[in-house]
């Protein structure tokens, strides 16, 4: 089981470097999200620090948000918990806020399903759960109530934006979070809704450029403020010809 070793051995100079060089290569030409979870880094592939096989809820808050200050101090210009652990959003803000980083947003991965749609990521992340699975602490998929309000939550813990993910899977949740919160809310189109298109095309079954143009539109008729996409870097191909 995972326990403080990982908190303790971390350490995040690489990440910083990073950070600073797209920056510097960049400049002010892109707005840099740094995704803020701990699951590609724990030996156990969980979003969490264990303690004698428990969730360690304070471990785990302390660990990312030392992780959420050093993107930030290295020019990072919004900050996207993906973990699902209670307070995460609270946490980041409060750091943010006290290091005089206010400006600096948070994105949050406020209704996240233990989704089965994930799998490309997993794998190409090494990040898959050595034990058990993610359905203690990322929402039942039946569960729409239980979805609503995880975005509620988050909003009062201070996110300036708001996720449903799987996109398609959660496309139903969009406006009821939007009408309740008040807050912009997105659409995480995922690794395994992206890689279906995709194997999709590679059979000649499926125009990839019609067919992601069509689940974008989806998303953006259901009313999502911004959508994040594998595709992404064929956005401009799609719809301008670029």
């Amino acid at each position: 089981m995972q326990n403080e070793k990982f908190e303790n051995d971390f350490n995040v100079s690489f990440t910083e470097k990073i950070i600073i060089n797209i920056k510097e290569n960049f400049g002010s030409d892109i707005f840099l999200w740094l995704d803020l979870c701990i699951c590609s880094l724990t030996k156990s592939g969980h979003c969490c620090i264990f303690t004698n096989e428990k969730i360690d809820i304070n471990k785990s808050l302390k660990c990312m948000t030392k992780i959420a200050s050093s993107y930030a101090n290295s020019g990072a210009d919004g900050i996207a918990p993906s973990s699902m652990t209670p307070g995460i959003v609270k946490n980041v803000r409060n750091m943010l806020d006290k290091n005089s980083k206010e400006d600096i947003p948070i994105m949050s991965y406020s209704s996240k399903f233990a989704s089965n749609f994930y799998g490309p990521f997993r794998e190409a992340a090494d990040s898959a759960p050595q034990f058990g699975d993610r359905k203690q602490y990322q929402l039942d998929v039946r569960s729409k109530e239980s979805a609503i309000a995880s975005s509620i939550s988050y909003a009062k813990e201070g996110a300036d934006l708001l996720m449903v993910k799987p996109g398609l899977t959660s496309i139903d949740l969009i406006s009821d979070i939007h009408a309740k919160t008040k807050k912009p809310v997105g659409a995480y189109h995922v690794s395994g809704e992206y890689a279906g298109i995709e194997i999709l095309s590679q059979k000649k079954l499926i125009n990839f450029d019609a067919a992601m143009s069509e689940v974008w539109d989806a998303f953006k008729r259901a009313g999502a403020q911004f959508i994040i996409s594998y595709a992404a870097r064929d956005a401009s191909r799609i719809y301008f010809n670029g």
